[in-house]
């Protein structure tokens, strides 16, 4: 795992961790990319989990499966991981990442080869001025202003929604209020109003317990 310097060019993919799988927003040169798919958060196991939060070099790679994609280098317990197209992440990723032009439901996406072709645009502009090109992956804060960053694409219900683990951090809710309600969420989350529904029940235990 690498760090940054003031010198490289850096792609942020910022996380939404569910439990089928990670959803995320790439950034390049501060501007929104696209969308992101990977496997869930599974404490960094072989072919089933997504890498860990970090900073790592990408290096350019071809095969005849993928084409022309990137390497993340030096993944801590983990070998060839890759960023390269797929639009499924139960099924056609076992820990790499996929970009993608829109997100689906259940772990899926669609325009994953125009999604790639915007990264590597972006890579390819950076080794000609012969600037490294660092991925850097963290979680969606709270605070992140989606429907401003992703403006001119389209947002779906999904797209906006925050990770529950951001929202309980941010109104520091823990322990088993924390457990109790991430399980209350998931269960009914099926109206795409799940910011909202977290918001209100976390501020109404916040004054319970002040």
């Amino acid at each position: 795992m690498e760090k940054e310097t003031s010198k490289d060019a850096v792609i942020t993919i910022k996380r939404d961790y569910r439990s089928a799988c990670t959803i995320g927003y790439l950034f390049a040169g501060g501007c929104f990319v696209c969308y992101t798919l990977e496997r869930p958060w599974m404490e960094n196991r072989r072919n089933v989990s997504c890498i860990p939060e970090g900073c790592y070099v990408l290096a350019a790679r071809t095969s005849k499966k993928f084409g022309q994609h990137l390497l993340v280098e030096d993944v801590p317990a983990r070998g060839l991981i890759l960023m390269h197209p797929a639009n499924d992440a139960q099924y056609e990723l076992r820990g790499c990442i996929a970009p993608v032009s829109k997100l689906r439901e259940n772990g899926k996406g669609s325009g994953s080869r125009l999604a790639m072709g915007k990264v590597l645009a972006y890579f390819k502009d950076c080794m000609k001025r012969k600037v490294p090109v660092k991925l850097r992956i963290t979680e969606l804060a709270f605070d992140d202003n989606l429907e401003d960053v992703v403006s001119g694409h389209e947002t779906s219900a999904m797209a906006e929604r925050l990770s529950p683990n951001s929202i309980l951090k941010y109104y520091g809710v823990t322990g088993r209020d924390a457990m109790r309600m991430t399980q209350t969420w998931f269960a009914e989350d099926e109206d795409g109003l799940l910011v909202k529904r977290m918001r209100e029940d976390t501020k109404i235990l916040i004054k319970k317990t002040v």
